[in-house]
């Protein structure tokens, strides 16, 4: 990264560096990003570091995420989850059903990726078992579901009524009309 005498990389810098590295699966470029947070002094932000634990799961470095995941002292729902879609990326579901039950706050993002690991198994039971613990659910937990039974060719996901889809479409036709998604 090139650095200006009027330009000092921060916080927001960050996150879409570690994002793209992610997202290409360059760990080395992903971890030389990450020591130049340390060296601006910005690698104890939240944000970066829930990008960080992100991006060492996509590229299935778990050790290294896990590690990062315990150095953070005040967690969010974001570094719990990221680290629960970790887990889920390298079919370790132990691990990611050990952290979800230890989330001090789960929302919907953090039971849509536990829906995710047993999917990535192929553990339809598994995930349909995650799927009636749901509080509330939404246009994604349906659809990954829905997914999942048609790929393994068993449309008998009877939980998707059509009074359960006609509400998921109304919410977000309104939402959209009056600027609420």
């Amino acid at each position: 990264m090139q650095k200006s005498e009027h330009a000092v990389p921060d916080k927001y810098t960050y996150q879409p560096l570690l994002k793209a590295c992610s997202n290409e699966l360059k760990l080395k470029e992903g971890e030389i990003v990450y020591g130049s947070a340390i060296w601006c002094v910005v690698s104890d932000d939240m944000h970066v570091d829930s990008r960080l634990i992100d991006f060492y799961g996509k590229c299935k470095e778990l050790l290294s995420a896990r590690n990062v995941f315990d150095e953070i002292s005040d967690r969010n729902v974001v570094s719990w989850t990221a680290m629960i879609v970790g887990y889920a990326n390298v079919r370790d579901l132990k691990n990611a059903k050990s952290v979800f039950e230890r989330m001090p706050e789960r929302n919907l993002r953090s039971w849509n990726a536990m829906i995710g690991g047993p999917i990535h198994v192929g553990d339809l039971s598994g995930a349909r078992k995650v799927f009636y613990e749901m509080v509330e659910r939404n246009v994604v937990s349906f659809t990954v579901m829905i997914d999942r039974y048609a790929k393994a060719g068993d449309m008998a996901f009877e939980e998707v009524s059509e009074k359960d889809m006609q509400g998921l479409c109304l919410r977000k036709f309104h939402g959209r009309q009056f600027g609420l998604s």
